[in-house]
């Protein structure tokens, strides 16, 4: 999905926790992942976007005992 939304998969999560109403607070010890992260503010998700992710995440659920 990141490549299809032309963003890479760490703005994609910052995105969508963001979507969650939650601020996420990366760390970084990079220049470049800072501006990487703060890319992030571009990422349009759509309620589809949102919805394929939450597929994804609950079909990856770990299931039986742990």
């Amino acid at each position: 999905m990141a490549e299809k939304k032309g963003c890479t998969p760490g703005q994609l999560s910052i995105a969508w926790v963001a979507s969650k109403g939650v601020i996420p607070i990366p760390g970084t010890k990079n220049a470049g992942r800072l501006e990487e992260n703060f890319g992030a503010t571009n990422v349009e998700l759509s309620e589809a976007d949102l919805e394929e992710i939450q597929k994804v995440i609950t079909e990856a659920e770990p299931k039986g005992n742990r």
